[in-house]
């Protein structure tokens, strides 16, 4: 509480993620509830997997609009092909698991 007394810019960012982690958890226990623990995992995969390749793709661009003037330079994030490989093994494979539940 002292650090935040000394820097009460964070008390606002502190909300705003307490209120962030609290709506996540509510969607998170509302999705197991209506539809499955099967569901609510292909969802936190895919979540993960665009997270992923959006800080791949768009992440230095992001940087480059968003930072302030004088901020570090962004080295960026790369994937190898073996890894980029792993990502469409993923999505194949939900994909692929939705067809089979349609059949």
């Amino acid at each position: 509480m002292e650090y935040l007394d000394t820097h009460p810019e964070l008390k606002w960012h502190l909300w705003k993620f307490t209120w962030a982690s609290a709506v996540g958890q509510a969607f998170i226990f509302f999705v197991i509830r209506e539809f499955g623990a099967l569901v609510n995992t292909q969802v936190t995969t895919l979540r993960k997997l665009f997270s992923l390749a959006w800080v791949t793709v768009f992440g230095s661009i992001a940087h480059r609009l968003f930072s302030p003037p004088g901020a570090e330079e962004y080295k960026g994030d790369s994937l190898s092909l073996y890894q980029w490989a792993a990502v469409a093994i993923v999505f194949v494979a939900i994909i692929l698991g939705e067809q089979d539940k349609k059949h």
